[in-house]
């Protein structure tokens, strides 16, 4: 077999020249560019069909389809999870679900990403989540202060007060009593919340209180509001327990014990603080942040520091099935329910029980690309690239100064001029090529982002590349020569090559060398990704018959 000679740059200019014109045109479209859900409710999530067309001749892989979070979790997902490649003309039906965790309005965008030289595909999602739970429906599209207010006046609505000793008796008899409540005891047994000890077989609440020594516990101490009603008897926040546990606890604030003075079961306690046990962590939490909303923060007991630690319990230890079904049954005597077992989630919509509550402004945008990426434009001939830019904050953007260098070859088709980014919307910079000429284009397409407002300005600067050597090829490296895998790629990236003696460069799109590999024959080698940022990236091969280049995307 004939050795291969080294390309040389000028050969592979020359052979990129005749290459035929397939990176001309659109990219990548789809046939909605928003998708507006309307009504779905948490529990019985909506979708709606979404086509992604490529017009081009070339095959375009969609490495990625992204989605932005409300309160920490996305509510729109794709059915389609994995990489998928639409030939040239073809195109690729996915299901886009809504599936919301909040009652309120949901406008965010979904970004298509691809291997095409075309830019990415933003598309407007639009939902409005709605509680099945009819008796929330107040709160929908509120937060903070006014989400508070609303849950107050809703547990206030036809609350009936059953007075102590009514109270008590359901709770010992009925609700709490795991021979009648559905826990399967076959004789009336009740147990307390912070220890464990079981009191079994008693006939009634003054029974289990003299012979079991069984007491009522206020998770909000009775001492703080002196004893009045309602509150006393809100079964929202009264556990049984025995004396002990209950002494121990006394009207101390809730917090992490270190040393304790007292325990038993799992809970713990000192003259000062006392830690429930783990089953009974988030059920105090909840307890203490409905009392609040329900009434008021009586002597100012839940403060700053108590906040936090109930709000890490409250997230560590979910509502059970358990909790759930208790709160049924209260609202079967007293008519009211605890909105935090309900929607646990309503509290991400308040920042502060405590004080006045605020949301935090989050000015935050996702430049979506680092690079745009042209490719071999051949001459007197167009092609153009959108940018998409995404406020994934909570606060308006202005987005001024939007500036191409090269402007005698690259202009704006749309985006270009001054504007004002909504939080939840994306920002579409179209940007056009036309040269008469095949040379090599590097500009910089370039904007300033700030919160509207605000104070500070972000400067961005983004690389643009025209028949660029390693751009315009890094796209065709031989199959049987060359095997990268997996490509996008999050932590291990492999490596084969049959050219044995081979150097491998990762090189960032700034020229800064990341990583460098050699092989010996046939051997597969690996680049360790962990702790790159994410983004596009070559991986340059050298050896002494030829040099390839591939485009390497980590996200």
């Amino acid at each position: 077999m004939k050795k291969k000679k080294k390309i040389s740059v000028r050969l592979l200019v020359a052979a990129l020249f005749c290459l035929p014109a397939l990176l001309k045109g659109q990219g990548l479209t789809v046939n909605f560019t928003q998708l507006n859900f309307g009504v779905a409710y948490e529990n019985a999530p909506d979708s709606l069909l979404l086509t992604i067309q490529n017009p081009t001749a070339n095959a375009i892989t969609v490495t990625g389809i992204k989605f932005y979070t409300t309160y920490g979790q996305p509510a729109f997902s794709s059915q389609l999870t994995s990489a998928f490649s639409i030939p040239g003309g073809g195109s690729q039906t996915n299901w886009i679900k809504f599936s919301p965790r909040h009652n309120i309005l949901h406008n965010t965008e979904m970004v298509i990403e691809n291997d095409g030289l075309r830019g990415y595909v933003s598309v407007d999602l639009i939902g409005q989540g709605r509680y099945s739970k009819s008796y929330y429906a107040a709160t929908e599209n509120n937060s903070e202060e006014l989400l508070k207010t609303q849950l107050h006046n809703i547990t206030g609505i036809g609350y009936v007060s059953l007075g102590y000793n009514d109270a008590r008796d359901e709770m010992f008899m009925s609700i709490d009593n795991k021979r009648v409540n559905g826990q399967g005891a076959s004789q009336n047994t009740l147990e307390c919340v912070y220890t464990g000890r079981l009191a079994v077989g008693y006939v009634d609440r003054t029974d289990c209180q003299t012979n079991d020594n069984f007491n009522t516990e206020h998770t909000w101490p009775q001492s703080l509001f002196a004893s009045a009603e309602p509150m006393k008897s809100d079964l929202h926040h009264l556990f049984p327990t025995d004396d002990a546990a209950n002494g121990a606890r006394g009207d101390n604030p809730f917090a992490e014990v270190t040393n304790p003075t007292w325990s038993n079961g799992g809970s713990s306690g000192t003259n000062t603080f006392f830690e429930p046990r783990d089953e009974q962590k988030g059920i105090v939490a909840r307890a203490m942040f409905y009392f609040v909303l329900r009434y008021q923060n009586y002597s100012n007991f839940l403060d700053a520091t108590q906040e936090s630690v109930l709000r890490n319990w409250y997230n560590s230890f979910p509502v059970t099935d358990r909790d759930r079904t208790r709160v049924d049954d209260i609202q079967a005597v007293q008519h009211n329910r605890n909105p935090f077992v309900d929607y646990p989630q309503f509290l991400e919509r308040i920042r502060s029980i405590v004080f006045t509550s605020v949301a935090q402004t989050n000015f935050s945008y996702d430049l979506t690309q680092d690079t745009a990426i042209f490719g071999f434009v051949p001459s007197n001939t167009a092609a153009d690239f959108n940018y998409v830019l995404v406020n994934n904050g909570n606060t308006p953007i202005d987005i001024s100064n939007i500036q191409l260098t090269h402007p005698s070859e690259l202009s704006f088709t749309t985006g270009g001029t001054n504007s004002t980014i909504q939080p939840g919307e994306a920002h579409n910079i179209g940007m056009h090529y036309l040269s008469p000429t095949t040379d090599s284009v590097r500009a910089f397409l370039s904007f300033h982002l700030a919160e509207v407002g605000g104070s500070g300005q972000q400067n961005v600067s983004v690389p643009v590349f025209v028949n660029d050597l390693i751009f315009s090829n890094i796209s065709d490296v031989s199959k049987e020569s060359l095997t990268v895998y997996p490509n996008p790629v999050h932590d291990l990236l492999y490596v084969h090559s049959s050219i044995p003696n081979s150097e491998f460069q990762l090189i960032s799109l700034e020229g800064k060398l990341i990583d460098v590999r050699s092989n010996s024959a046939n051997t597969t080698i690996e680049f360790d990704l962990n702790g790159i940022a994410a983004g596009t990236y070559i991986l340059k091969q050298i050896s002494k018959e030829t040099i390839q280049y591939s485009k390497i995307i980590v996200y």
